[in-house]
C-alpha cells in the first residue's frame, strides 16, 4: 500500500534521514525505533506530508508528491490522523468540543450519536461529553485524543510516543486500542517502550543516525483487498484529483 523511495530529509546541512526505502501493508502494526535524533519522528512526519523531503511517497502507486495542493490537503485531512504525547486537546472546551472542532474547521458534522458510541469503545462512557480536560487523567486525556483521531476514519493513523505521559496500565490500554484498530488500518507508532513494541508489533522498523538499521518481521499481517485509494481522470487545474474512499 505504501511504499517509502529513497526517502531524504535534511534540515540546514544535517542529514536526517538517509536514503529510506520501505514497503508497509495497509493494515498492521509497526513500531518504529530506535535512539533520540534517530529520525522517528521525522520519518513520521514526512509520511503525513508535514514536512517537505526528497524521495517519494507512493500509496498504491500513486505518487502523494506529483496530485495538487488540493489533492495532498484530502490525503492529510481525511487519510491520515496524527496522535501525539501531548494529547492535542484545547483546556477551555469539554470533550465534546475538541472532538467536534477538527470536522468543524473542515465545515463537516458529526454525529452525536457516533461520538457517544466512540466514548464507550475507548473505555469510556457519554457522561464524559462535557467534562473539560482539565477534570481528567493523563490516560483519558489521551483516549479522547485518540478517539478523536479515530473518528476521522483514518486509513493510516502515525502516533508519536503515544503513551509518553502514561503509566503502564494505561499505557497498556492505548496499545490495546491501536492493535483492535491495526487489523482494518495501517498503525504507525514512534515508541521508546521496549516491552510494549515486542508484545504489540507487527513489524519493528529500527532506526541508527537517519537510517534503517534493521526491518524485523514478528507476525503475519493479513492485508485488506480494500482498494483505499480511488484515482479518477477528472482534471483539477491541469492535475489528477485523488479521491479518498
Amino acid at each position: 500500500m505504501v511504499e517509502i523511495k529513497s526517502l531524504n530529509k535534511k534540515f540546514k546541512k544535517k542529514l536526517a534521514l538517509k536514503n529510506i526505502n520501505i514497503k508497509l501493508n495497509n493494515t498492521g502494526f509497526i513500531s518504529i525505533v530506535g535512539e533520540s535524533g534517530s529520525g522517528k519522528t521525522t520519518l513520521l512526519k514526512c509520511i503525513g506530508l508535514s514536512l517537505k523531503f526528497d524521495g517519494e511517497i507512493l500509496v498504491n502507486d500513486y505518487s502523494l508528491l506529483k496530485p495538487s495542493k488540493t489533492s495532498q490537503n484530502l490525503y492529510k485531512n481525511k487519510f491520515i490522523s496524527f496522535l501525539t504525547q501531548d494529547f492535542s486537546l484545547i483546556e477551555e472546551l469539554n470533550i465534546k468540543e475538541n472532538i467536534e472542532l477538527p470536522f468543524l474547521l473542515r465545515k463537516e458534522k458529526i454525529d452525536l450519536n457516533v461520538i457517544e458510541k466512540g466514548l464507550i469503545d475507548v473505555g469510556l462512557d457519554r457522561d464524559f461529553l462535557t467534562k473539560k480536560i482539565n477534570e481528567l487523567s493523563q490516560g483519558e486525556r489521551q483516549r479522547i485524543a485518540l478517539l478523536r483521531a479515530i473518528l476521522n476514519q483514518p486509513k493510516i493513523l502515525l502516533c508519536d510516543e503515544p503513551t509518553g505521559n502514561l503509566d503502564s496500565k494505561n499505557s497498556k490500554i492505548i496499545y490495546d486500542i491501536l492493535k483492535k484498530l491495526s487489523q482494518k488500518i495501517l498503525v504507525l507508532v514512534v515508541s521508546h517502550s521496549e516491552d510494549l513494541n515486542r508484545e504489540y508489533s507487527d513489524r519493528i522498523i529500527t532506526l541508527e543516525k537517519g537510517e534503517i538499521l534493521s526491518y524485523e518481521v514478528l507476525s503475519e499481517i493479513k492485508e485488506s483487498e480494500e482498494n483505499i485509494f480511488k484515482v479518477e481522470n477528472i482534471k483539477l487545474k491541469q492535475d489528477l484529483l485523488l479521491r479518498i474512499n
